[in-house]
């Protein structure tokens, strides 16, 4: 699992790609493929007669439960997902292995926890023909071209990240006394 550092939340409240308005990413990207992050974004999608090619979500909006109606309409369009866990401010190795899994055919994903840092991920594993798109509260929508200069950012934001994978292998090599850790 990875952890956000406190020190690199801020930088990821910045928009990670161009904001913009919806109207205007449909005009430009509308016949791409689509990776749609968040409830609103993969609603206000589908609501434009546009499916995205994969849809992460996970039935809340701003910390709120989403209404039934906004509830069915994703579930309606993906009958079939995957479900991966991911705790607020973490990017697990669940959600990185399904994302992986997704990426190659479409779909949908469920995430128990928080969806938004999937679009990390997404980032470093989309192919160049895929646009990524999340929204911005009150200001619009980002778009990411998945391209090298996207993957080069996903890179950095994962070495800034603590892997506690690296952590938990260290603790059998550790030595105790008396009951302490020395």
């Amino acid at each position: 699992m990875f952890i956000i550092p406190k020190e690199m939340r801020k930088e990821l409240r910045k928009p990670l790609g161009a904001l913009m308005q919806l109207k205007e990413f449909i005009k430009k990207y509308g016949k791409m493929k689509i990776i749609a992050i968040g409830d609103m974004v993969t609603i206000s999608l589908l609501e434009c007669g546009i499916k995205p090619f994969l849809a992460v979500y996970d039935f809340r909006n701003m910390r709120s439960k989403l209404e039934k109606k906004e509830k069915e309409k994703i579930k309606n369009t993906y009958p079939k997902f995957l479900i991966a866990q991911n705790p607020p401010s973490t990017i697990t190795k669940e959600l990185e292995k399904k994302a992986r899994k997704l990426i190659k055919k479409g779909g949908a994903l469920y995430v128990e926890g928080e969806e938004d840092l999937s679009t990390i991920v997404f980032m470093k594993i989309a192919p160049k023909h895929c646009v990524i798109l999340y929204g911005q509260p009150n200001n619009g929508v980002v778009v990411v071209e998945c391209n090298k200069k996207s993957k080069k950012l996903a890179k950095s934001f994962f070495k800034k990240m603590e892997n506690t994978e690296k952590i938990s292998c260290l603790l059998p090599f550790q030595t105790y006394k008396e009951g302490h850790m020395i």
